[in-house]
Formats: structure tokens, sequence, C-alpha cells
């Protein structure tokens, strides 16, 4: 069941399943991040050969998907989108104002299409980030990450569009034009935070020399 609820949202979909948002004939659909709002409800996640979520399916490219979709507070279907290509790509976490304006985080392995082009991995497990209009519209999108995995992203935002991406990594890896960050050693935790263009506003990391736990399994008390 989603176990996930709003204080103060006029709709709290705590007791609802996994069954409200997907129609039958969908296949291996997971729901990996949901967000709740007073007009909208946002999830993402991964599916196999099909989804529908009530308005048509959206087929996948290759192997498993991840998907970005939102809602209006009655659960009706406003629209959805694919992060498509080769391999398994995960939508692991997403965000929606009460404007309706959204944005999905997830992992891929060797490109992925979300709606920007087909971006390449730098090597292992990367990072795809995009933010949509209240239409679906891709209004920009992001990717990073190094030779190694960059796992668990995790996505918190506001309602003026400013996100913050949590994840782990390993090796050293930079987002555009900012300053690589340097682990310590094991696997480390990154905070990326952006503006409502998508506009880097800093990047920063902590951890140690041994495994450091992921703080995204810490979000829900930020």
């Amino acid at each position: 069941e989603i176990a996930s609820c709003l204080v103060g949202s006029e709709m709290c979909i705590r007791d609802r399943s996994s069954a409200d948002f997907f129609e039958p004939g969908s296949q291996n659909a997971q729901i990996h991040g949901i967000t709740v709002q007073p007009n909208y409800v946002a999830i993402a996640g991964v599916y196999g050969s099909n989804v529908d979520f009530g308005a048509g399916g959206i087929g996948a490219s290759n192997g498993d998907d991840g998907y970005i979709a939102v809602f209006d507070g009655a659960l009706n279907v406003k629209w959805a989108r694919q992060a498509g290509g080769p391999g398994t790509i995960y939508g692991t976490g997403t965000h929606v104002t009460n404007a309706g304006v959204s944005w999905a985080v997830g992992q891929f392995g060797t490109s992925v299409d979300f709606g920007s082009g087909v971006q390449a991995t730098n090597g292992g497990q990367d990072v795809w980030f995009g933010s949509y209009d209240a239409t679906g519209g891709l209004r920009w999108g992001h990717t990073w990450g190094s030779t190694s995995n960059e796992t668990e992203a995790h996505l918190l935002g506001d309602d003026q569009g400013n996100t913050y991406v949590v994840g782990r990594f390993s090796t050293g890896f930079a987002i555009g034009g900012s300053a690589p960050l340097t682990p310590e050693g094991g696997q480390d935790v990154y905070v990326a935070a952006f503006d409502d263009g998508g506009n880097l506003r800093w990047l920063t990391s902590y951890g140690c020399l041994l495994y450091t736990s992921d703080a995204a399994d810490e979000r829900s008390s930020v």
C-alpha cells in the first residue's frame, strides 16, 4: 500500500494501493516516489512492457523503463511521461507544486530519454533529473554521473520551485560546470540544489573513510 499523506491536504492517500494508479494490463509497475499536494499527486517508478495510468499505455522501449505520472486530487491522470532506453531505468523520486509543475529524478545505465533526447551514461548507474510543466512538457533536464554508480537518488522541493537531489556516490563527478566532488572513501552522500530554472545553485557532499549511510533515508524528517 502507499504510505504517504501530506498533513493539511484535501486528500490523503495513506490507505490507497497501487491499483488506484495503474490500469489492468500494466506490467510489473512499481511506485518508488510519491508527492501529495491538495490539487495534485505525482508518482515516479519503474514498469515492464507496458503501463497505463488511465489515458492509454506508454510502452517500454527496451527492458524496464522509468516514468513520472501526475494526477489531480481525485486521482484522475493528467499526464504521464516515460524515461526510456536500454536496460533498466528507474524513477526514484518526484515533486509537484500546487500549480502542477513537477520534477522527477531517477537512475539509468546505458542511456535514457526522458523528453530531452538520448543521454548517455558516463559509466555505471547515472542520474537523470527533469522538470515538467502542468501539461507534461519538459521544461529542462540534466544527467550526471561518474565511471562508478550514483545511486539512491531522492528529491525534495518547495512551492517556489527550489529542488534538492540527495544520493550516494563513490567516484568523483561534477554537474554542469561545477567543481567535481571528491569522495572521502566508500560511498559518500551528495546534495545538489537547483533553482526553478534548473540552474545548479550549489553541490556539496559529506562522508568518511568507511561506508556512509544514505541521508536520503532521513528525507522524511528534513
